[in-house]
């Protein structure tokens, strides 16, 4: 039996014995190419960001 979402998406069946996991600690992970780190709303550089990524790239 399938169900749907609040938003009308096709969900899957319950995973019996689930349970929540826990939240992931809010640390900097340092990659070879790259670097996650939690975005800082409070210094201002989440806007900046935003915008960077919605910026279309130019293809040549």
């Amino acid at each position: 039996m399938s169900t749907t979402s609040a938003y009308a998406q096709p969900i899957g069946e319950a995973v019996n014995g689930w349970t929540t996991r826990e939240r992931p600690a809010r640390i900097v992970i340092e990659g070879t190419h790259c670097r996650i780190a939690v975005i800082d709303v409070a210094r201002g550089k989440a806007v900046g960001t935003f915008a960077l990524m919605c910026i279309e790239p130019v293809l040549a």
